[in-house]
């Protein structure tokens, strides 16, 4: 469903303008009213006047965000997701959990992926720091963002829904040609394939044409990429907008090289307004025009999530109470757990990851290994033989887990009901209170979204306190929780 307003703001400029959006009669959207400011009073530690509550997306600078796009084969949600940030670890650095991401699947959002053969996903991801330094300082302004995407992905989303004679007939180059941001993104009907950032003109436009033709060469440099990826697209057009002349000596420059049709796009023109259209809003318009359609992307702070999520802030205030309380251990009901965790599964479980191909394989086991997880295969073959079942559910707890996450015992067993249930002791570390307990919630998440796994109680021990470990003060969240096991009916 449609929303009925939305708001775009960009924070990466020298200007700040915020502007709102809402659907339109004669056109698509109508543009109800823009603000700018060439500095905030007070500093921008301070509230941006007219701060809009919600419905606002925020646009990142392109050059923050990678973009991947790889051929996979089936496999559950949060094992792709870990995957996937493993990948763009391994290209950029860090580790998983210095990434935050969001993808695509051909066309179906989140979702993971069913029919067992390989689909294209488009993954977009950003460092966990250039996430949270822009998080904090929008809520510094007073600004509560339902998404944060690059200006490119806000564009890609703009056309995909007002140009599907364009964007849904094969393959396609979107150019756009901004003051300070310059970029392309290729695609087709389902997924985007690639994005980059074009460089600016540094002669001032003295020598613009020679400028053209180096961005020509770009378009046709990414449309020859395109052709050999293992998904091959054939681009068959180039759509061009932003800066009147550069857009249109681009438009005349391309229109020379011929093999692909040009197009002069203007996506000002999608938005009624009491005066003429500004292209040099096309971001900010096409960010508020995303939240009026629904964001295709999104790149937030756990923090973030959990402000929406009615089952993650309840957690989130059990702990934060617990930290005010001068770090006092809290007890919902008597633990129990017995089996020691142990060192065979992962040998003998990691057979059933070979439909992984060999680079996710590789991460996702890189992934495993570095949080040096172990869990119970004995108690498995003490329930009975022929469950392997069982196996496949520990291994989706695994990749589920944040790195942070470890596991200290574990037992499976069934109740009088003949119910399997499983009890896990654990712990949460982290260099600080609010990134242990982050992912003490993600892990949490991940677990009550698990079709398979039912949650049997509230967790059943729940301790934050401070720790040291090699001379390193720590912040550390222990918990014990229950489920129950669902059988796997197929």
């Amino acid at each position: 469903m449609r929303k009925s307003h939305g708001y775009g703001l960009d924070l990466n400029t020298d200007d700040y303008t915020l502007l709102k959006v809402s659907p339109g009669k004669e056109k698509k959207y109508r543009l109800e009213w823009i603000k700018e400011f060439s500095s905030i009073p007070g500093g921008e530690s301070s509230r941006l006047p007219d701060a809009p509550g919600g419905n606002l997306v925020l646009t990142l600078p392109g050059a923050d965000v990678s973009l991947m796009t790889v051929m996979l084969p089936e496999m559950k949600s949060r094992m792709l997701a870990n995957a996937l940030k493993g990948l763009i670890a391994k290209e950029k650095g860090g580790g998983i959990d210095d990434w935050i991401i969001d993808y695509t699947i051909a066309g179906k959002k989140g979702t993971g992926i069913q029919s067992g053969q390989k689909k294209r996903i488009t993954a977009v991801g950003a460092a966990r720091e250039t996430i949270e330094g822009q998080f904090d300082k929008a809520e510094k302004m007073g600004l509560v963002p339902i998404a944060m995407m690059p200006g490119y992905l806000a564009l890609e989303q703009l056309f995909r829904v007002n140009e599907p004679a364009l964007s849904e007939d094969g393959g396609w180059i979107l150019v756009f040609m901004g003051k300070t941001e310059r970029f392309l993104c290729a695609g087709d009907s389902e997924t985007l394939l690639l994005a980059r950032i074009l460089p600016g003109d540094l002669s001032g436009g003295t020598e613009e044409e020679e400028y053209i033709g180096k961005i020509a060469v770009e378009i046709e440099r990414s449309a020859f990429f395109a052709r050999q990826k293992e998904d091959s697209v054939e681009i068959n057009r180039v759509i061009i907008c932003g800066e009147p002349r550069s857009a249109d000596s681009l438009v005349t420059r391309m229109a020379e090289t011929g093999g692909m049709e040009i197009i002069r796009w203007k996506p000002e023109e999608l938005f009624e307004t009491d005066g003429p259209g500004r292209w040099e809003n096309t971001l900010s318009l096409a960010a508020a025009a995303a939240v009026i359609e629904s964001p295709s992307y999104s790149l937030l702070p756990m923090r973030a999530v959990v402000g929406k999520n009615d089952f993650l802030r309840r957690y989130a205030i059990v702990t934060v109470s617990a930290l005010a309380a001068s770090v006092a251990p809290i007890l919902f009901i008597g633990g129990i757990w017995t089996a020691g965790v142990q060192e065979e599964f992962l040998a003998r479980a990691g057979g059933d990851m070979d439909f992984l191909t060999e680079r996710v394989d590789a991460s996702a086991e890189s992934y495993l290994h570095n949080r040096a997880l172990k869990t119970c295969l004995s108690n498995i073959e003490g329930i009975g033989r022929g469950q392997s079942w069982l196996a496949g559910v520990m291994r989706e707890i695994a990749l589920g887990a944040p790195d942070a996450i470890t596991f200290e015992k574990m037992k499976i067993d069934r109740d009088a009901g003949e119910k399997y249930q499983l009890i896990l002791k654990g712990r949460s570390v982290a260099s600080d209170g609010e990134l242990a307990q982050l992912s003490f919630l993600r892990f949490l998440q991940s677990l009550d979204s698990n079709p398979r796994l039912q949650r049997k109680r509230e967790p059943s021990w729940l301790e934050i306190s401070g720790i040291e470990e090699d001379e390193i003060v720590r912040s550390r969240v222990a918990f014990t929780v229950e489920y129950y096991i669902l059988e796997d009916r197929e």
